[in-house]
């Protein structure tokens, strides 16, 4: 009998009833809110954790990028440098060769220049470039009595040093 006349005054007053509703309306909203907020937080937290996989995949290639540059030679006509050498990548990753920077060393010279390449090498690959494919770079004021250091440049931004090629034990060209 208590509980009737309870629930009978309850639904008369019409303060009860829509001070339940805008109860409940206020709790379905702050659950709607918490739930957007808990969805936009995974959401970022997936979008962040896929770019860090990303740069350590991207760094992982970088650092398995293994190339070398090994009987490297220079010849001088005029200003124009042309470097020979031969690439090989012993790496586990491909590799693309963007760049060729050359440096003159000679004291009154010290002037560097560089030429774009766009060579691709796939693990195992061994490229020549030797006589007509030699790469050219001018340097003015290059002499033939100066010396060379040179390096390639791959996409991933590593640096393959041009070591000098050897006869015999003795180094013809000092190129790195």
């Amino acid at each position: 009998m208590i509980r009737l006349s309870w629930l009978r005054r309850f639904l008369k007053d019409s303060k009860g009833i829509s001070t339940a509703i805008g109860t409940i309306l206020l709790v379905l909203a702050m659950f709607v809110i918490s739930s957007n907020v808990f969805l936009f937080t995974i959401s970022q937290n997936t979008v962040y954790s896929q770019a860090v996989r990303e740069t350590h995949q991207t760094e992982a290639d970088r650092f398995n990028e293994k190339i070398t540059a090994s009987n490297g030679n220079y010849t001088v006509s005029g200003s124009e440098v042309k470097v020979e050498a031969t690439l090989t990548n012993v790496g586990s990753v491909a590799a693309q060769i963007i760049n060729l920077w050359v440096f003159d060393t000679y004291p009154s010279n010290q002037r560097y220049n560089y030429t774009s390449l766009n060579l691709n090498l796939n693990p195992g690959d061994v490229l020549s470039l030797v006589g007509s494919s030699g790469v050219t770079v001018t340097i003015p004021g290059a002499n033939t009595s100066h010396n060379f250091v040179s390096y390639f440049v791959t996409a991933r931004g590593n640096t393959v040093p041009v070591t000098a090629a050897e006869v015999n034990g003795t180094i013809v060209a000092q190129v790195a």
